[in-house]
């Protein structure tokens, strides 16, 4: 196990000047080399401060993830209760300490006119991947200027699937 020792240069309530003073009585007092020993203290104050932020950014990371992890699971929870709840031919619960829970409709994917995703296939044998709300417009003028031969095949993006999901509803106050 390593020790960590810090120096009051990683406190915020300690002022810098005030600290390296201090220091460097203790060195003049301890008759220890002055220019070495404030060099290192310094070094090592600051390095603390870096090991600092290292590990709260670490934290930080490791928080994020377990709130995605959090939200992940209560999307989850949210719709496998919604199915489990229709199953049981149910659409509400009213409860005692929250007013209601009910079941949210579940959105079918529907196809956006301005999201169509082309195909673009070259003279060269190149295939391109466009999105755009006005294909066929690129598409004549990409005839026009020659560089496609066979044209564009398009398909339909579906957008916006949601399935049923329940909604806590709690009591007004």
């Amino acid at each position: 196990m390593d020790l960590i020792k810090k120096t009051s240069l990683q406190s915020v309530d300690q002022e810098t000047k005030d600290t390296l003073n201090w220091k460097l009585e203790q060195l003049k007092a301890k008759d220890l080399p002055i220019e070495s020993g404030l060099a290192d203290y310094i070094a090592f104050g600051m390095e603390g401060i870096e090991n600092d932020i290292a590990q709260l950014t670490n934290y930080k990371a490791l928080i994020e993830s377990q709130i995605k992890q959090a939200k992940a699971n209560q999307a989850k929870v949210k719709i496998e209760c919604a199915e489990w709840l229709e199953g049981q031919g149910l659409d509400k619960l009213n409860g005692l300490n929250v007013s209601s829970i009910t079941i949210t409709k579940a959105k079918d994917a529907s196809v956006s006119g301005k999201d169509i995703e082309c195909y673009l296939y070259c003279s060269n044998g190149e295939e391109f991947d466009i999105k755009t709300a006005d294909a066929e417009l690129i598409e004549s003028l990409l005839l026009a200027s020659g560089d496609i031969e066979s044209g564009i095949i398009y398909e339909s993006t579906a957008i916006n699937a949601k399935p049923a999901q329940i909604k806590v509803n709690k009591k007004r106050k």
